[in-house]
């Protein structure tokens, strides 16, 4: 099978972009934005070049992402993530074991319908400062958490970014992955939760008798949940944000909306109704994971360049002769 020039040079720009972005020399932004201006500059026809590189963006994917870093910026701002963990502390009266699940269930419910990375670094910053009050290691904490908040992530389409591009895609409903890959990541959260219990069991027992002795003596002092609020009214409007949102999305295989109208009407939310549009409105824009989104607006350009030259459809055919009628192997 011989390639043509173009062919050659998109699976070639395709190879590139993906190393320099494992090989964590290079931003993968810089290195996304290389192979897109290079795909667009050298594969595309001049005259179609911004009508194809237009075309082969992901607009559901990237209006749906946009929405969601917005409002999650809000919640941050607003101390959300803080006082949610604040109160799961204060509900299980500082009993380590009760913790160590409670923990990885809000990273894991939180990342099912919020970024997962920003979850995380302040599900870790409230760890440590719980962890080091109780005596809990808080690095054990954290490695639980970070398990569960990618399983929580794959439960639903807003989870993750793969799951967005899957969805948006092929037509998928966020139903259709609560129906079909909820009770498989709940059931995989399960299972890690009983090996890492057992797995600390020891320490977690440990800690707990020291908390019940320091809680009879009142030596132990927390940060109360509303103490964690830094915005009353941005943390308010973030929470209503939150649940239509997730209303919205339930629903839009029946309302007909878009996941890209949703992004854009939950991001309106917060920006209008988060505070002062002509303060709050810049800081909120600054504070988006603009890099993320870019990062994926140029990554859908490159795969756009090898499905343009033919690429794509040429390797799923080799696929589909080498393993004949076993789907086993072509799924392998």
């Amino acid at each position: 099978m011989i390639l043509t020039v173009p062919q050659v040079i998109s699976l070639a720009v395709f190879i590139v972009t993906y190393v320099g972005i494992m090989s964590n020399r290079i931003h993968r932004t810089v290195a996304a934005i290389v192979g897109a201006t290079v795909m667009v500059a050298l594969v595309f026809p001049p005259a179609e070049s911004l009508d194809l590189a237009s075309h082969y963006e992901n607009w559901e994917t990237l209006g749906l992402i946009f929405g969601m870093f917005t409002m999650v910026t809000g919640l941050r701002e607003s101390g959300f993530f803080r006082w949610i963990g604040l109160l799961a502390v204060e509900k299980t009266r500082y009993n380590p074991i009760y913790i160590f699940f409670i923990f990885p269930f809000l990273a894991g419910f939180l990342s099912m319908f919020l970024d997962s990375i920003t979850v995380m670094l302040f599900m870790a910053t409230l760890s440590i400062e719980v962890g080091t009050l109780i005596g809990l290691n808080p690095v054990s904490l954290i490695i639980v958490e970070i398990c569960a908040a990618n399983i929580g992530g794959s439960a639903t389409m807003v989870g993750d970014p793969p799951n967005v591009i899957i969805g948006t895609t092929l037509g998928y409903s966020f139903m259709d992955f609560v129906v079909n890959t909820g009770p498989a990541a709940w059931v995989s959260w399960v299972i890690t939760m009983i090996f890492f219990y057992f797995w600390y069991r020891k320490s977690l027992h440990k800690s707990r008798i020291e908390v019940k002795a320091r809680l009879d003596k009142n030596e132990l002092k927390f940060t109360k949940p509303s103490e964690a609020i830094i915005d009353p009214w941005l943390f308010k409007v973030g929470v209503v944000d939150l649940a239509i949102a997730v209303a919205l999305l339930s629903t839009h295989h029946i309302t007909g909306l878009t996941v890209a109208q949703i992004g854009i009407i939950v991001a309106s939310i917060i920006l209008v109704f988060g505070g002062n549009p002509i303060k709050k409105t810049p800081e909120f824009l600054e504070k988006i994971d603009w890099l993320t989104l870019i990062f994926f607006g140029c990554l859908f350009i490159v795969v756009g360049g090898i499905e343009y030259t033919g690429i794509i459809e040429m390797t799923a055919q080799g696929i589909a002769q080498m393993a004949g009628n076993n789907m086993s192997i072509a799924l392998g």
